[in-house]
C-alpha cells in the first residue's frame, strides 16, 4: 500500500549518548537525530539496510496525521523499493550518501565516547592512587605522632635521662655518661642493697647525687680498712676494684628507719654517707637502669 503526499522517515539513536551524557556533567541525556529522508512514494513497511548496531530505534511517521508505527529493533535492508524510486538514480545516491554520513557520524560519536571512558578510567585510577597515598601518609603521620607522644609520656613520667657528673661511681659510671633513671620503680618494689639510686642531696636538695645503696633501714653498718661490714658480716662488693678502696675505718652506725646508707664505688673519691650520714627515703626519686651514651657503654645497669 502506498501513501500519496510527503512522507518522512526519521532514524534516531536515543541510546547513543545515554552513557556519555550520564558520565559527563557537560552533556545532558539526549537522542541524536541521525538522518531525515524525504520521499514522495514510500511503501507501508520500510525495507533497506543500516550498519549493524547503529540504530536503537527506527520510527516511521506518516506526514499529515502524525501517526506512526514503531519498528523497534528492525533494520532496513536497502533503499526503499518502488517503481518510481528505482527510476531515480539521484535518489539512490542520496540515500547511500546519507547512510555513509550516518555511519561516519556514528563512528565519530563512538570514538568520542570510548575516549571519554578511557580518560575517565585514567582519572579514576589517578584519583584512587592519590586517595591511597593520602591515607597511607595520614596513617604514617598518625603512627609518628602516637610514637612521639608515647615517648614523651615514658620519658617524662616513667624514665628520665640524666647525665653523670664526676667520678665517684667509677668504674661502673664515668664522667659525662648519660643514663636513664626509672622514677616509678620504687612505687612498686622496695629499695634493695646494690641499687644505684638518684636522690636529692640531704644538705642541699637543689642538687642531685647518684650513689649505690649498701645499708638498709635497721641494719648496723661499719667500715674497717675499706671493707664494709653489715651486722658484723663483710659485704661482698665485686663492683669495687681493689684500686678504688680508701682503706679507712668508720665506727659502727645503725641505719634509721626509712633511711639508707649510700656509698660511691670509687671510695677514695666519693662524697657519701661516710661524710654527711644516711639518706631519707623521701629524697630518693629514681633508680639508674640504663646507659644510652656513649654507645660503647650502651646497656643495662642491673
Amino acid at each position: 500500500m502506498r501513501q500519496a503526499g510527503k512522507t518522512r522517515l526519521a532514524v534516531t539513536a536515543p541510546g547513543l549518548f545515554d552513557d556519555l551524557g550520564a558520565r559527563s556533567p557537560s552533556h545532558s541525556r539526549r537522542s541524536v537525530a541521525a538522518a531525515v529522508v524525504h520521499y514522495h512514494h514510500l511503501e507501508k513497511e520500510v525495507p533497506g539496510d543500516l550498519p549493524a548496531g547503529e540504530s536503537d530505534r527506527v520510527g516511521f511517521i506518516q506526514g499529515g496525521n502524525n501517526q506512526g508505527v514503531s519498528l523497534q529493533g528492525q533494520r532496513a535492508r536497502g533503499p526503499p523499493r518502488g517503481p518510481a524510486f528505482y527510476q531515480n538514480d539521484t535518489t539512490i545516491r542520496l540515500w547511500n550518501r546519507r547512510q555513509e554520513l550516518w555511519y561516519k557520524m556514528f563512528l565519530g560519536f563512538n570514538r568520542r565516547r570510548e575516549s571519554y571512558r578511557s580518560e575517565m578510567t585514567d582519572e579514576a585510577k589517578v584519583s584512587a592512587s592519590a586517595r591511597r597515598r593520602f591515607f597511607e601518609t595520614r596513617y604514617w603521620l598518625r603512627d609518628l605522632v602516637l610514637s612521639v607522644l608515647l615517648a614523651i609520656i615514658v620519658i617524662v613520667f616513667l624514665y628520665q635521662p640524666v647525665q653523670v657528673e664526676g667520678t665517684s661511681m667509677m668504674p661502673r659510671l664515668t664522667n659525662h655518661e648519660r643514663i636513664f633513671i626509672n622514677k616509678f620503680v620504687y612505687r612498686f618494689e622496695p629499695i634493695q642493697r646494690g641499687d644505684i639510686v638518684v636522690f636529692w642531696y640531704p644538705l642541699d636538695p637543689s642538687k642531685s647525687y647518684i650513689k649505690r645503696v649498701v645499708g638498709l633501714p635497721g641494719e648496723w653498718l661499719s667500715i674497717q680498712e675499706g671493707k664494709v661490714l653489715v651486722n658484723g658480716v663483710a659485704l661482698a662488693e665485686p663492683y669495687v676494684p681493689a684500686g678504688y678502696l680508701d682503706h679507712q675505718s668508720y665506727a659502727p652506725l645503725r641505719v634509721e628507719p626509712d633511711h639508707y646508707y649510700v656509698l660511691g664505688d670509687h671510695r677514695d673519691a666519693s662524697n657519701d654517707s661516710r661524710v654527711w650520714g644516711t639518706v631519707d627515703r623521701k629524697y630518693i626519686y629514681g633508680k639508674a637502669v640504663f646507659v644510652y651514651w656513649p654507645f660503647s657503654e650502651l646497656g643495662s645497669l642491673e
